[in-house]
């Protein structure tokens, strides 16, 4: 069952985000569409 939380959060630097995540071995996928159980989508 898939479920779709909010947090609130303010990014000052994107750049930095997206290479901590290339770190881990992450992909990032950017301007994409999210899609949860019910085809609920945000």
């Amino acid at each position: 069952m898939s479920h779709f939380n909010t947090l609130r959060t303010k990014l000052t630097d994107i750049g930095i985000l997206k290479s901590s995540l290339h770190s881990l071995g992450m992909v990032v996928h950017t301007d994409t569409e999210v899609r949860g159980s019910d085809c609920q989508r945000i």
